[in-house]
């Protein structure tokens, strides 16, 4: 008999107290004349965690979705760039630097030979770009991360083909406006030293590390094609 870890009996304490959820609130952008707000939509969700004795919900995370409709656009013929696009999408402009570079073939829609052979089959060209995840200390370690990218899958598979990061330690990253929100985060007290690894090894174990055709590793690039089954 597999004995339990104690990540996997903490889930399920955690799965028999309350019952985790994501309240989304969809936000379409608009970046120019010929980029209409239809073109990219940002879901801003707060991660809930609902006592099921006392019906009492709390904010335990946050979550940022960004969906980019390559197809409409296509189908539109829109005159602009895909880094621009990517732009629109984004509050932190360095965060989708070198997802052009990585995704797609040079001022075309078309994802690169390589993805394709990395990813399986992309029946499309939409993508959703997770830009932030973040999840209150007493509740990290139980595995929620994963959780929260298949909250993602469910909820936009049929709607895109990958859904991708790249990663980047919050606490590496320079402090914004919400001084109270990221007092809770506890990100001053969080390690830095070996960081990134840390965080590209967490990801790695449910998503897809992307290569460049050169076989190179991408710049902490994940993916997750939407069509396969996700466990």
């Amino acid at each position: 008999m597999k004995t339990k870890t104690k990540t996997e009996k903490v889930k399920k304490i955690l799965s028999e107290i309350g019952e985790l959820s994501i309240i989304y609130q969809p936000i379409k952008q608009s970046l120019h004349e010929e980029v209409d707000e239809n073109y990219v939509e940002t879901y801003d969700g707060e991660i809930m965690f609902s006592l099921f004795e006392s019906n009492k919900e709390s904010v335990i995370g946050k979550v940022r979705f960004v969906l980019v409709n390559m197809e409409r656009m296509m189908s539109d013929e829109l005159n602009a760039s895909i880094d621009d696009v990517l732009f629109a999408g984004s509050s932190r402009n360095d965060y989708v630097t070198n997802l052009y570079q990585t995704l797609f073939e040079y001022e075309t829609f078309d994802f690169k030979d390589e993805i394709e052979k990395q990813m399986g089959d992309l029946m499309g060209f939409n993508f959703v770009i997770i830009s932030n995840l973040e999840i209150l200390p007493e509740f990290r370690g139980f595995e929620l991360g994963k959780e929260i990218i298949k909250h993602g899958y469910q909820f936009f598979t049929g709607k895109a083909q990958l859904l991708i990061l790249k990663s980047f330690p919050k606490q590496l990253e320079p402090i914004e406006n919400d001084e109270l929100w990221r007092a809770k985060m506890d990100y001053a007290n969080m390690k830095k030293e070996n960081a990134q690894k840390s965080l590209d090894k967490f990801y790695g174990k449910y998503m897809t590390k992307l290569k460049a055709q050169d076989g190179s590793i991408s710049d902490s690039i994940f993916a997750l094609n939407l069509n396969l089954k996700f466990d």
